[in-house]
């Protein structure tokens, strides 16, 4: 059965048509090819809510169960190819807001991992939902294929988008607890900074 996308709530497609409409009367693109294309050109594509798990998280090895709900994510298309991605944040149920617009190597990366994912799925009798999940601290993408209706991850896939961190290998189909693991490793060897510590940037 395919990879589905979600329908993602009317909220965030209203904050993510009233941002790409306003940047696009304005000019005001960052990404080369959205600031050259027609708007009859340009589409939006394949929306994918995305999980947040921080470094805490992994570090005391917790499941996807507690990966927590951050934002939605969608792909832009220009002449049906993919070349940026935006983002709305979720403030509540009811409350969406732009985020950005992105043009960086994650884009592609999640084009890449999203078809390793998509064919598993295809190999399967089961209905999955395209998800996404994101650990910032240690600059870590994934394609999350979630069994629709399940409440538990046991049947899931995750595919790392490339650039992916040490140790972990782009594009490669990981059971939930292998991938965890190895990430749960990377999250503890990242050090401790006070809030005076000038190490992190």
């Amino acid at each position: 059965m395919p990879l589905q996308a979600p329908d993602p709530p009317d909220e965030a497609v209203d904050a993510l048509r009233g941002a790409l409409g306003a940047l696009g009367d304005r000019g005001q693109f960052g990404v080369r090819a959205l600031r050259r294309a027609r708007p009859e050109q340009i589409t939006v594509a394949a929306p994918h809510q995305v999980f947040t798990l921080g470094l805490d998280d992994l570090r005391e090895r917790l499941s996807l169960r507690d990966a927590k709900p951050s934002a939605w994510r969608f792909f832009i298309e220009v002449d049906r190819e993919v070349v940026a991605s935006a983002e709305t944040t979720t403030i509540s149920a009811r409350e969406h807001e732009f985020s950005h617009v992105n043009e960086g190597p994650f884009v592609a990366g999640t084009v890449a991992a999203l078809e390793i994912a998509e064919r598993w799925a295809d190999e399967r009798n089961e209905d999955f939902d395209f998800r996404l999940v994101h650990i910032p601290a240690i600059y870590s993408v994934n394609v999350w294929a979630h069994r629709r209706g399940a409440d538990t991850h046991d049947e899931d896939l995750l595919v790392p988008a490339a650039p992916a961190p040490p140790g972990v290998e782009a594009n490669r189909p990981y059971a939930p607890d292998e991938l965890l693991d190895i990430l749960a490793g990377l999250a503890r060897d990242v050090p401790e900074l006070g809030p005076d510590d000038a190490r992190g940037g």
